[in-house]
């Protein structure tokens, strides 16, 4: 989170909320894409690790029934069994993943 305000009594709360950066209004544009690309970074690690923890769950699980894939989705990524996809369903830089419970998971 980057927290933006024009007190800066407030510092210590976003902190303790582990704030990616803390911006005083009026906001600077420099110093907002500096805490934007930071943001970015996080993500990304964050992405790359949930990555990696499928990828060692798959690989620890002896049976291809268990393997799970990650879908990132605008909530964030979602874990869903490979077993469980009954077919995927392509819509330009889009795609549809059917499966066996009644729900579809749109990607990008």
């Amino acid at each position: 989170m980057i927290f933006t305000t024009a007190f800066d009594h407030y510092a210590l709360k976003a902190i303790k909320f582990c704030a990616i950066d803390y911006l005083l209004k009026p906001i600077d544009l420099s110093e907002l894409q500096i805490a934007i690309a930071k943001a970015e970074k996080r993500l990304n690690r964050e992405f790359l690790n949930k990555n990696l923890e499928a990828l060692l769950y798959n690989m620890k699980s002896g049976s291809q029934n268990n393997h799970k894939i990650a879908l990132p989705t605008l909530e964030g990524l979602l874990f869903v069994n490979v077993s469980d996809i009954i077919y995927c369903e392509s819509d330009g830089p889009y795609t549809k993943f059917f499966l066996k419970r009644p729900e579809k998971i749109m990607t990008s």
